[in-house]
């Protein structure tokens, strides 16, 4: 592990004895308006890196033995922002290999921030150095933090090497075969509840592109000929895509469509074996008896053997069955969707719901959210139980009418003409918001609407 060092005030300029043989490197570090300037001497040959991290105000430096008798330095940075730096020799001159600001920065939603992590990873005592980047939405749930494109150290080349890093840390997992026979449902969920969240890779796009990471919308745009596929290549092992389940309903059931319906099913290859993972409680370690090229576009089924109270899903790549004919470096593993089922899709979920805004209560805000993308069965079925809802129940219900009337269910108008005619007042008021916000499609109506005493 590194040796504890004290913090200094910058500018500094600092001796460290690195590489094998041992060498004596001087390291300094200066403020330059919202940049701090690195530099790393020895002899004749300086290396120099520009970190945009304004405040620095201390500067650490830790050495570490990765080899016996072979030593790099970390440099680390802190204050109003923070950074790190990695410092080896390599051929006979000093060289900073990586330098990142290390506080998440950038757009919200979107932050980044550059990862440096000292820890045996091999078990031989001593640490490996770690180099990577940590992005929101692109993580394994229920990770503090998760390293996106990992890079290790190599003590006989002096260089920084892709590295597949085991993500998942020991636990409880349970063994899960996927299968072809639905367990219940015949088609896609009634709430589509699962929300892309981010990726640790995309095939085609270099890590320094922030596209790499972004949310996979191919995997839940309930279109089996688009796909998303993971940038390492090969079996995409540990590769990763996150989601949102947003609603408060339990999965009971998960469907993984493995092999797109399209002519490049055939490039790609198709997971074997894949984890699914909550934010709590044990992982699904999932095994595919088949390879899916033989059924592109086809549902497979993953049942746990109790419902998840997940809001969190991760799916991680595993192992893969392998394209013919493709050389292996060309090789991505894909997946074209990842659904999720609650027992709304065990028969009577639209009336489900309603009864929900029947019942009152909390709950039924998270109902109208669900029933408004259904539009006319969730118009008629709330229609049919107008008389049953109370005030607050047919407030929510003008919402569904709204949502369902914008996504072209013209049943919806009709509804909110009649609720425009509601005696509780609120719930007329709501109606002819609705109405007005639809624009010429609401006109007529609501020039009968005026034209009543």
């Amino acid at each position: 592990m590194p040796a504890p060092a004290a913090a200094l005030p910058l500018p500094l300029s600092s001796q460290q004895t690195l590489g094998h043989p041992a060498r004596t490197v001087t390291i300094s570090a200066r403020a330059e308006g919202s940049q701090v300037v690195l530099s790393a001497t020895l002899g004749r040959h300086t290396d120099e890196a520009t970190i945009s991290a304004a405040g620095v105000q201390d500067i650490v430096i830790e050495r570490a033995e990765v080899a016996p008798g072979h030593h790099i330095a970390v440099v680390r940075g802190t204050g109003e922002t923070s950074f790190a730096a990695l410092v080896a020799i390599r051929r006979g001159a000093p060289h900073i290999l990586w330098s990142s600001r290390t506080d998440l920065h950038g757009d919200p939603g979107e932050r980044s921030a550059g990862v440096l992590l000292i820890d045996d990873r091999t078990g031989d005592g001593r640490p490996d150095v770690i180099v990577g980047v940590r992005r929101e939405g692109a993580g394994i749930c229920g990770q503090t933090e998760t390293i996106l494109f990992p890079r290790a150290y190599d003590p006989r080349g002096g260089q920084l090497r892709p590295v597949v890093l085991r993500r998942l840390s020991d636990g409880e997992e349970l063994e899960v075969t996927a299968t072809r026979e639905s367990p219940g449902p015949t088609g896609p969920p009634l709430v589509r509840a699962l929300l892309p969240g981010g990726a640790s890779s995309s095939s085609g796009l270099a890590e320094e592109d922030p596209s790499a990471t972004a949310p996979p919308r191919a995997l839940f745009d309930s279109d089996p000929a688009t796909f998303w596929a993971e940038g390492r290549g090969g079996p995409g092992a540990q590769e990763f895509v996150t989601a949102r389940w947003n609603t408060r309903f339990p999965i009971r059931a998960f469907a993984v469509v493995l092999s797109p319906s399209n002519d490049l099913a055939a490039r790609l290859g198709r997971p074997r074996t894949f984890w699914l993972i909550g934010e709590s409680g044990a992982r699904l370690r999932v095994r595919v008896p088949d390879d899916a090229l033989a059924q592109p576009g086809a549902r497979y089924w993953v049942v746990p053997p109790e419902p998840l109270p997940w809001r969190c899903v991760t799916l991680v790549l595993d192992e893969a069955y392998a394209p013919d004919g493709t050389a292996a470096a060309a090789v991505h593993t894909g997946i074209a969707e990842l659904e999720a089922y609650t027992d709304l899709d065990w028969g009577g979920g639209v009336e489900a719901l309603v009864q929900v805004l029947v019942e009152g209560g909390s709950d039924g805000d998270e109902a109208a959210r669900l029933l408004g993308p259904l539009g006319a069965p969730a118009v008629s079925a709330l229609d049919a139980a107008w008389e049953r809802l109370g005030e607050q129940g047919r407030r929510r219900a003008v919402r569904v009418f709204s949502r369902a009337s914008e996504s072209g269910a013209e049943e919806g108008i009709g509804a909110l003409e009649r609720a425009a005619a509601d005696p509780a007042e609120p719930v007329r008021v709501a109606a002819v918001r609705a109405l007005g916000s639809l624009g010429p499609a609401a006109a007529e109506v609501l020039g009968r609407l005026v034209a009543q005493p």
